[in-house]
């Protein structure tokens, strides 16, 4: 069964395990999903619809057997409390809604995002293991998905790569050319990524 409505969904847990966890790569202790208290700002400016921006061609969408998220998290979730146990829970959410078995989730755990070689191993496993959705959840394996982008596209074919985080200005455009199509932040426009994305699946004109 083709379900379309998968790449909203997955979109809005991926907003909102970045704006509950991801801040510039500082680590949190809270244990719930909730936003931060300055999401309000986010919410507001995305209230506001644009036209300007051309329609995404349409696909068809992954089938719901065929889904397969690979989770990249910095600590173990395991431990009860922090940023990566934050993060799961959005996964384990998304599992729920989707009705995902457990084998079409792949974790790799306590991948330190400053060890460029474990990070790219673990994207390169993803991906081995057939994952078309990726969540690296950290700021600091930014820099190692950027370089491995052209590669995620060719594997991901019509899939859409985001990256967790905000890029620095200075460096936006080079992700965008290494085929980074959007960032998740607490400053991005989820009104506009979920758009786009239904767009682009054909769910809305």
């Amino acid at each position: 069964m083709k379900i379309k409505q998968t790449t909203a969904i997955l979109a809005a847990a991926a907003m909102l395990l970045t704006a509950a966890a991801c801040n510039n790569g500082t680590e949190t202790t809270t244990t719930t999903t909730a936003p931060a208290a300055n999401d309000d700002a986010a919410v507001t400016d995305a209230a506001q619809p644009t036209d300007d921006a051309a329609a995404p061609e349409a696909t068809n969408g992954i089938a719901k057997d065929k889904i397969k998220v690979g989770v990249i998290h910095i600590g173990d979730p395991a431990d009860g409390s922090g940023y990566s146990y934050t993060h799961d829970l959005g996964i384990q959410g998304m599992q729920a809604n989707l009705g995902l078995n457990d084998d079409q989730i792949v974790r790799k755990i306590n991948i330190s995002d400053s060890d460029t070689a474990a990070t790219k191993t673990a994207i390169e496993e993803c991906v081995a293991e057939g994952c078309n959705i990726i969540f690296t959840t950290s700021y600091g394996y930014m820099d190692t998905t950027e370089a491995l982008a052209p590669r995620l596209k060719e594997v991901l074919g019509d899939g859409t790569l985001f990256l967790a985080g905000a890029a620095p200005k200075d460096l936006e455009e080079t992700y965008r050319k290494a085929g980074v199509d959007d960032f998740i932040s607490v400053k991005a426009n989820c009104y506009e990524i979920l758009r786009m994305l239904q767009k682009k699946k054909g769910m809305i004109e």
